[in-house]
């Protein structure tokens, strides 16, 4: 004899096939009424057990993502607390290294670069010359000589030529080339000072130079503990209040954990 199930709205009905016929008012007979009300039972049975199992399940995954959310925060509180910002002099910096917004050549100009140049003393210069020059974006390192910091690291930024020269991502290389050159162990770097690369005679926008310097340095950070302090110190106080207001942007973190 061969029985189908039939579900109607939750509720249990057996359908009797070559053999159970119903009885003479129209009801199933007894065997089969017992027989739906056990699989009623077990099917209802079945459907709280998911359910559980369901809230057991939701109940974790958001458990782990409450604490996936408090992990990346206190990452990034790790980093923003490796993260300095100054208004003055870069050359009179205490830090292991300074970078120098320099020019392809190597041998001084205006701004940051003459300054850096003037406060090393002329053997800075006899060293620039044995480098060979250096191309946008990239970086070179040198002795700091009379520099408080004992390393200068040179990086030629973009010129601004309104946007869409490629500017943002070759502004990006000088902080990160900058960065894995400091990282290297045979120079013992730990501190770092930037300048705000190519915002003076470069013309590279403030406003959109210092988000790429703060995301490029905050990423290396998230991957590298050899640098143990990175200051951005600002010569303009146009300068330094852009970077201070993205510092404390970044001071608030997100509620789905992202930095």
């Amino acid at each position: 004899m061969v029985k189908k199930l039939v579900l109607w709205g939750g509720s249990v009905a057996l359908a009797a096939q070559l053999g159970d016929q119903p009885d003479i008012n129209g009801g199933l007979s007894k065997r089969l009424v017992h027989q739906a009300t056990f699989l009623r039972r077990a099917v209802d049975a079945h459907s709280r057990g998911r359910t559980r199992a369901t809230d057991r399940t939701q109940t974790s995954d958001c458990r782990d993502r409450r604490q996936e959310v408090l992990d990346r925060n206190r990452r990034s509180a790790m980093v923003r607390d490796r993260i300095a910002i100054a208004q003055g002099d870069i050359t009179r910096q205490q830090v292991d290294a300074i970078v120098n917004a320099a020019n392809s050549s190597l041998l001084g100009g205006g701004g940051v670069d003459g300054a850096i140049h003037r406060a090393a003393g002329l053997r800075l210069l006899a060293e620039c010359r044995t480098l060979g020059g250096c191309q946008t974006g990239e970086a070179r390192i040198t002795h700091g000589y009379d520099l408080p910091a004992r390393w200068v690291i040179h990086t030629v930024g973009p010129v601004w030529r309104g946007g869409g020269h490629d500017e943002d991502r070759l502004l990006a290389n000088c902080y990160r080339n900058s960065l894995h050159l400091a990282a290297d162990p045979a120079y013992g770097i730990h501190t770092i000072a930037f300048p705000s690369i190519s915002t003076g005679i470069y013309g590279f926008p403030i406003e959109r130079a210092a988000p790429i310097a703060m995301r490029e340095v905050r990423t290396f950070l998230e991957g590298n503990e050899t640098i143990e302090q990175v200051v951005f110190v600002c010569f303009s106080r146009e300068a330094f209040e852009v970077y201070e207001r993205l510092a404390e942007e970044d001071d608030r973190p997100a509620a789905d954990g992202r930095p």
